[in-house]
């Protein structure tokens, strides 16, 4: 759902800093922004591997070492996600419930009493129902546009399934049952550092399409996308605010005079809300004065159903020296604006 608001002022909403353009997103369209990015999430995560598990455990062998080396995500089943917003520490948090894993690894383990016997083998492994708490401010940068940063991350495995091959399985398939909890736990803690990795790799990727200056697209203009302060954190939403000024293209530095009115931040419970200023359709007109976008010649071959007007003929009564001296040509219009034009908005 979208809305859009043109306007200075809008009574009854909590304002914002001066802008001239502010998109805000509520807490499902948040989640419904990152949903969008699960595919780059997933491609992350997946041929990922894990930092190796290793420990000890009284088993019914007696006191043994193990090792999981080689742990590879060969899947990935992101499940649902939902997005807070947490004004007090101005970031935001993504919980993802339900989400499902494969992977491969290699196993060993030594008895630690003579005679000390050994065995490994290779095992395919299934993480279920886990859940994913990952905390993310997303701060403006040096080139004043947005950057996500994951601040903490807490992975919650549900269950662990071992498919093992190689070696003595049918024993290992007893131990499973009694190193499972710690080696889930294990399994939590290592794969933390992995999965911040892939979430700043992938949301970055997304937000590197976000450029300080964008085109517009007639080519002649550009819009200043830049973010004019901090991206703001609320009770169920997020705001971004920016410049909103358009330029001609080649001329980003001549500043704009007007200042804009004060926009606010969030009006109803849309998942996606954008608020513009006068500021930015005048000065897009203006940028498009500038850039000569108001400017132009109509030639003849451009008369179609009108060419007599393009006959000096045709305008001889009303200007006699015309027709008299080019009698018999054609004539071209040129249209020339002299001052950048200007747009008020009035309530309907």
């Amino acid at each position: 759902r979208l809305v859009i608001i043109i306007g200075a002022v809008l009574l009854g909403c909590a304002f914002a800093a001066t802008t001239g353009q502010r998109t805000s997103l509520t807490e499902g369209g948040m989640a419904a922004w990152f949903e969008s990015m699960k595919p780059h999430l997933v491609a992350e995560l997946e041929n990922t591997q894990l930092p190796d598990v290793e420990g000890w455990m009284q088993s019914p062998i007696g006191n043994i070492t193990y090792q999981m080396t080689n742990i590879v995500v060969v899947t990935m089943d992101l499940g649902d996600m939902t997005a807070t917003a947490l004004p007090d520490t101005q970031d935001f948090q993504l919980d993802i419930k339900h989400a499902n894993m494969k992977a491969t690894l290699s196993w060993a383990y030594q008895d630690q009493s003579w005679p000390h016997s050994k065995d490994s083998g290779t095992a395919d492994c299934t993480f279920t129902e886990m859940t994913l708490l990952i905390k993310e401010v997303i701060k403006r940068n040096d080139d004043l546009v947005p950057e996500l940063i994951v601040e903490e991350c807490v992975v919650d495995i549900g269950d662990l399934d071992l498919k093992l091959h190689g070696g003595a399985s049918w024993l290992y398939d007893i131990m499973v049952k009694i190193f499972k909890g710690p080696v889930i736990r294990q399994i939590d803690q290592t794969m933390v550092g992995s999965l911040k990795a892939a979430v700043e790799i992938a949301v970055n990727i997304e937000l590197s399409k976000w450029h300080r200056y964008m085109p517009m697209p007639d080519n002649m203009t550009v819009e200043d996308r830049g973010l004019s302060e901090d991206i703001a954190f609320g009770q169920h939403w997020l705001s971004f605010a920016m410049s909103g000024v358009v330029y001609p293209a080649d001329d980003t530095d001549t500043p704009w005079p007007v200042a804009p009115g004060k926009l606010p931040y969030i009006l109803n419970d849309h998942d996606l809300q954008v608020f513009i200023d006068m500021i930015q359709i005048n000065s897009d007109l203006d940028a498009h004065f500038r850039a000569g976008s108001f400017h132009a010649v109509i030639p003849p071959s451009a008369a179609g159903a009108h060419g007599a007007l393009f006959e000096v003929d045709t305008w001889a009564e009303a200007a006699p020296t015309l027709g008299k001296n080019y009698a018999g040509k054609q004539i071209q219009f040129r249209f020339d604006v002299l001052q950048a034009p200007a747009a008020t908005l009035f309530p309907a």
